[in-house]
């Protein structure tokens, strides 16, 4: 059994389960490594401390869940959120082929299918 002294795990599961179940508000991610559970209004949770701004793992999860990658309840993220992460990526120079890639998937995936569940 692993050490678990500030129930990180059992509360990562208890999400996972939450969003089985159909929850509203939550999503569940890896990122940079490191398993994270969101849910709106409250927090987000993860184990090793990560690096990064609450935004930015925000965005990383929107974009995880688009591509299979990440787990989420219904009405999740906000509509503007992932808006403003299409908008954003279509300000790189064409070149940026990855960014402009991503920004295609969001529009797919949560604006015209069945990702728009996802969105508040």
């Amino acid at each position: 059994m692993n050490f678990d002294p500030f129930g990180v795990d059992r509360h990562h599961e208890e999400v996972r389960r939450r969003i089985a179940d159909g929850q509203h508000g939550l999503a569940q991610s890896v990122v940079g490594d490191v398993l994270v559970s969101y849910e709106v209004g409250k927090s987000i949770t993860h184990g090793p401390v990560l690096d990064r701004s609450i935004q930015s793992i925000l965005d990383e999860m929107i974009l995880d869940v688009a591509r299979g990658e990440g787990i989420a309840g219904p009405e999740t993220f906000a509509r503007s959120r992932v808006q403003f992460a299409i908008e954003d990526r279509r300000e790189y120079p064409k070149h940026w082929a990855k960014k402009h890639a991503e920004a295609d998937l969001l529009q797919k995936f949560y604006l015209q299918g069945r990702g728009g569940s996802y969105l508040r």
